[in-house]
């Protein structure tokens, strides 16, 4: 992985009140509750939220380097000089993942 994130793999799992994310190497690394709330409390669908983002972050890195393993292996199999809206798209989101893009 070439980011300065903490190195994956990261988990994930559910605590008495939120769901957590975390590391092997670094422990715990967050809470989850993004989206979960309005100005009334929780959305009905708080729980399935606050699980989906939870299990969304702790993915990233192994979405990042798979991500990157195919935009590298793809760009190999491309020789016709151009490159298709998926390959920029997908250097475009890996660029972000490192601070780079918008």
């Amino acid at each position: 992985m070439s980011g300065k994130w903490t190195p994956g793999p990261w988990h994930c799992h559910r605590n008495t009140s939120y769901w957590e994310f975390g590391s092997d190497e670094r422990g715990q690394l967050g809470d989850v509750c993004a989206s979960a709330f309005n100005g009334d409390g929780m959305e009905p669908d708080a729980e399935e939220v606050m699980e989906a983002n939870a299990r969304l972050i702790s993915s990233s890195p192994q979405l990042f380097d798979a991500l990157k393993d195919l935009v590298d292996e793809t760009a190999d199999m491309l020789t016709w000089g151009c490159e298709p809206d998926v390959i920029r798209n997908a250097r475009a989101a890996l660029a972000k993942a490192k601070g780079e893009g918008a």
